[in-house]
């Protein structure tokens, strides 16, 4: 065989197997992340906005929202919810930023929705619940380790200048005084009546009647329903058949999705590897459960 044939035939050859391998790379992508990195329909959508883990840990959610802010094609949103809360900031710019939004919301609720989870639904039009659901938990928390027991026995001391009686509150070397105690109350009943009124008025609830409920506890889904927390037992489709019916889209809605993509094996390890970084970092408040 003359030599350019062969060299047009290898050419062809390693063409073939590009092709291949990067086709294989990309179904093996597609397949090891968490959903679709995009829809290909270009009419109106229904954006899913997943609501996961503990919130403030990463921008996740607020980059979705400000992906699907800046589609056109997106209708209606459903907050698919499965998270115990978090960060107190983040958990409210994230209720911010969905009341900027003026298209119909609905939050589906999913295994636990409880504390920042429920408070970020509550900028929902409408809230649906599995009857198992976890969720409420309306209530703030405050955390701070104390090693100065650990520090005697080891002999180290830890010296601390300051500018005022306040300025170490929470230090991990001493136990709270009797005085900070009171005042990092005074802050979180503060925050906490914000929750209060964050439930009230995305409810339309009376702020006393909320109050009734906003001592921790947690509800079921059916348990919701009945006291106004939440509006009607419904999974994700459901929700996603009814906002895109609020949307005025006939028929099954196309969904859209934009979560940042996460391999199997980042999956796998969220699960299993202790989140040492709550036990060192600085104290801050959580609308969080447990």
């Amino acid at each position: 065989m003359p030599s350019n044939g062969r060299g047009w035939l290898f050419g062809c050859g390693a063409i073939a197997l590009i092709m291949v391998i990067v086709g294989g790379i990309l179904i093996g992508y597609a397949t090891l992340s968490e959903g679709p990195l995009t829809s290909l329909h270009l009419g109106p959508r229904v954006g899913v906005v997943e609501v996961f883990g503990v919130i403030g840990e990463d921008d996740d959610v607020l980059e979705q929202l400000d992906d699907f802010a800046e589609d056109p094609s997106i209708e209606a949103l459903v907050l698919h919810v499965n998270s115990p809360g978090g960060a107190v900031g983040t958990t409210q710019r994230i209720v911010s930023r969905l009341q900027t939004l003026d298209i119909p919301i609905i939050a589906a609720l999913d295994d636990v929705a409880a504390s920042g989870g429920y408070y970020v639904a509550t900028a929902a039009d409408s809230i649906f619940v599995l009857p198992g659901t976890l969720t409420g938990s309306i209530g703030v928390v405050m955390s701070f380790p104390d090693v100065s027991a650990l520090m005697q026995k080891v002999g180290v001391d830890y010296q601390v200048v300051k500018t005022g009686p306040f300025k170490d509150a929470g230090s991990p070397f001493r136990p709270l005084t009797t005085e900070e105690r009171a005042w990092i109350g005074t802050v979180l009943d503060d925050v906490h009546d914000q929750f209060v009124t964050a439930v009230a008025e995305g409810r339309g609830l009376d702020p006393d009647s909320v109050r009734t409920l906003a001592d921790g506890r947690f509800f079921s889904g059916r348990m919701a329903c009945d006291w106004g927390l939440a509006d009607r037992i419904g999974d994700l489709d459901e929700a996603i058949v009814a906002a895109g019916e609020m949307a005025g889209i006939s028929g099954e809605p196309p969904v859209e999705r934009k979560r940042r993509v996460k391999r199997a094996w980042d999956r796998w390890f969220e699960g299993r590897i202790p989140d040492l970084r709550r036990m060192v970092r600085e104290p801050h408040l959580e609308f969080r459960w447990r």
